[in-house]
Parts: structure tokens; C-alpha cells; sequence
């Protein structure tokens, strides 16, 4: 995908209003993303990684 090319915007452009979608999803996308901080990762990761929910794997080779 390439964001400077006129075919990505032609096929953006033409399937949202195909499939009856915003246009500027895209830029709502990007300034949702340029809010996220090392700060919000921790407090999200704070919030939802908890020691009493982790599991570790252990993946081991086939024997043949």
C-alpha cells in the first residue's frame, strides 16, 4: 500500500463511497493514532496485563 501513489486514493476514494463508508476515516485513523504516547501504552498495559492473567508458551520441535 502507498499512500503517495493516485491509485490507493482513486481505489480509497471509490470503494467509501461503494460501500456507503466515511471518506475521512482515514483521517480520523491518523489522529487517533498520533494520540497514543508511551504513557497511554503503560496505562493500558498496567490496566489490562495482569500477573494472575498471563500464560507463557513454550513451543517445542516436532519429533520426526
Amino acid at each position: 500500500m502507498s499512500l503517495r501513489e493516485n491509485g490507493y486514493w482513486l481505489n480509497y476514494i471509490s470503494s467509501s463511497y461503494q460501500n456507503d463508508l466515511d471518506i475521512t476515516r482515514y483521517t480520523r485513523r491518523m489522529e487517533n493514532l498520533n494520540k497514543v504516547t508511551p504513557k497511554s501504552i503503560q496505562d493500558v498495559a498496567g490496566k489490562y496485563l495482569k500477573k494472575d492473567r498471563l500464560f507463557e508458551f513454550i513451543l517445542m520441535p516436532d519429533s520426526k
